[in-house]
């Protein structure tokens, strides 16, 4: 794999702040001939993975856990986040990427590498209460991207809705998380989690 990365970051005020990057991938996975399966129930299990609280605002905003299987791949993309504090115990944000996926291999030269949609915006709000709990929502929007190699089929552009909730006790000892994924999603069921930590 070959890659090359430049990023920027910037402080307008006190409470506006912007992050913005441009990457360059190539791949070459080279699978084998078998092909595997996962066990069902794998997806569903991979999303138990745990999150911790800026994860929403963090994360990729791509709608994957596994990664995209394809043999070859060119992958240019570009970002841009700005991030505004608005009161002592809110903030919110927006991200906006951008990824240009061409399929290098030789059965699919020329496809869009899958699971890799053009464009993706986020909208995201975070809140933190005095009392330990913190909320955080976005609301994420993908183009129509592709779920196989072939891009034989695809999932439609839209929007979907994801949120969680913590609370953690005074001394940090316990802490609960609630999640939910996919909502308002046509294409996916809404995913609800919930996990609790212990520390001793």
């Amino acid at each position: 794999m070959e890659r090359a990365r430049g990023q920027l970051e910037w402080e307008f005020t006190g409470k506006t702040f912007a992050t913005a990057y441009l990457d360059y991938e190539e791949i070459e996975n080279h699978f084998f001939a078998a092909e595997f399966s996962l066990p069902a129930g794998t997806e569903e299990l991979k999303r138990l993975r745990d999150r911790n609280r800026a994860g929403l605002a963090t994360d990729d905003m791509l709608d994957f856990i596994s990664s995209p299987e394809f043999d070859e791949g060119e992958i240019t993309s570009g970002g841009l986040a700005v991030n505004q504090i608005l009161a002592e115990q809110l903030s919110c944000y927006a991200r906006y990427l951008y990824i240009d996926a061409e399929n290098t291999g030789a059965a699919f030269a020329g496809n869009q590498l899958p699971k890799l949609p053009e464009h993706t915006v986020a909208l995201g709000a975070t809140w933190v209460s005095p009392l330990r709990v913190y909320l955080i929502a976005q609301a994420t929007y993908r183009d129509t991207y592709f779920l196989d190699e072939a891009n034989s089929a695809s999932v439609d552009a839209g929007w979907d809705v994801s949120m969680d909730f913590f609370w953690e006790s005074r001394e940090k000892s316990i802490q609960i998380r609630f999640g939910v994924d996919d909502w308002l999603d046509d294409d996916a069921p809404t995913f609800y989690s919930m996990d609790v930590n212990f520390r001793f």
